[in-house]
C-alpha cells in the first residue's frame, strides 16, 4: 500500500505547536486531508534527525497547507459539519 493511500478524507490535523493562520494563532487545521510522502508533497527529501518523510496536505476551496509529519500530534477524521474546535482554522 502506498503512503498516500493511508488516509484521504475530511478532518482536523492537530499540531504539536501553535501556527499562524488567517484567524490568528491556532493548533489545528481543518479541511480535506491527504497523507503524502515528502517528495510528492513538496518536491524534496525532508529527512533528518528531527524531520519526517511524510506530510499531511490539508486542502480547502482556495488554499492548500503542507504540514510535515514531525509537526503533527494527531489527525481526526470527521464530517464537514462537525463542530469546530476553538483553536482550529478551517482551510479556505
Amino acid at each position: 500500500m502506498a503512503l498516500e493511500d493511508n488516509l484521504s478524507g475530511y478532518g482536523t490535523v492537530h499540531l504539536m505547536d501553535w501556527i499562524s493562520a488567517p484567524r490568528g494563532q491556532v493548533k489545528s487545521l481543518r479541511g480535506h486531508i491527504q497523507i503524502v510522502d515528502d517528495e510528492t508533497g513538496v518536491g524534496f527529501r525532508a529527512r533528518g534527525a528531527n524531520s519526517a518523510n511524510w506530510l499531511a496536505r490539508v486542502t480547502g476551496p482556495t488554499q492548500t497547507w503542507h504540514i510535515f509529519g514531525c509537526q503533527i500530534r494527531a489527525i481526526t477524521e470527521h464530517e464537514e459539519d462537525a463542530p469546530e474546535l476553538v483553536d482550529c482554522c478551517t482551510v479556505t
